[in-house]
């Protein structure tokens, strides 16, 4: 019994499976620019005083959290934060250590948001 061999055949799982990482890779890229973009543009420095810090930890993965205190267009707020984009990553330690940093009834600079005239 012997088999018929065709053409060879292009095998494009490889090509396509990188195709479809770099796909997802830019997609998460995107999705921080774009954060980033809207906190370069819509937000103002300020004023914020320190209430709580922690490390949050949610499924294995961590960020930074701060419980602050800010007046905005003459009201005041208390919201937990860090940063525009909300990242987390897989590592506890370097969280800690920017946690570490901060001194709860410090007074820090701190980004508001300002909404987009017209």
């Amino acid at each position: 019994m012997t088999s018929k061999s065709g053409p060879p055949r292009d095998d494009l799982s490889l090509p396509l499976a990188g195709l479809f990482l770099l796909t997802l890779v830019g997609g998460l890229l995107a999705i921080h620019l774009v954060r980033e973009g809207r906190a370069n543009l819509f937000y103002v420095e300020g004023r914020c005083v320190l209430l709580d810090k922690r490390v949050h930890e949610d499924g294995g993965t961590y960020r930074p959290d701060f419980l602050i205190r800010y007046t905005a267009a003459g009201r005041e707020h208390e919201v937990w934060a860090y940063d525009a984009v909300r990242a987390w990553t897989i590592l506890r330690w370097p969280k800690e250590r920017i946690v570490a940093r901060f001194t709860v009834g410090q007074e820090y600079p701190c980004c508001n948001v300002v909404k987009p005239k017209g």
